[in-house]
């Protein structure tokens, strides 16, 4: 007798897309609402299922000492992050999508600490643990 597998995509995206370049987001909101439900419909069109990995913070205010025209900012983060929220929640295609495939969304803003990231962006081999250890502790 076979036992049965399920594939699970897990799926942190989306601080990047708040990069503010030359005083512009890197994505409109729009387009990271419209990139975010193109990949929940392609993942749960394949058969798997998903879960969904809020978007962390940053630890540091500066700019990039290479690009002083690029950073990203935790406001503009906080907002993309309520707005994957909301996709997941209130738009009702996706949320009746979401509930039927079992699409799971884990909060992450307050998980990682300043001496969890290499350079304020990028967690560090410590912050990587800590974001494994809560998603397979919250993933069940």
């Amino acid at each position: 007798m076979h036992k049965e597998f399920t594939n699970t995509v897990i799926l942190s995206i989306g601080v990047n897309d708040t990069q503010v370049f030359n005083g512009k987001t890197k994505n409109t909101i729009e387009q990271y609402k419209t990139n975010i439900q193109k990949i929940i419909k392609y993942v749960i069109g394949k058969g798997c299922n998903l879960v969904i990995l809020g978007l962390t913070r940053i630890e540091s205010d500066d700019k990039f000492l290479w690009k002083p025209n690029k950073y990203y900012d935790n406001d503009i983060i906080s907002e993309y992050d309520r707005d994957l929220k909301l996709i997941l929640n209130y738009d009702t295609e996706l949320k009746e999508l979401c509930k039927k495939n079992k699409v799971k969304y884990i909060q992450m803003q307050d998980i990682l600490e300043k001496d969890d990231f290499i350079d304020g962006l990028h967690p560090n081999h410590k912050g990587h643990k800590k974001i494994f250890e809560y998603v397979i502790e919250n993933i069940k």
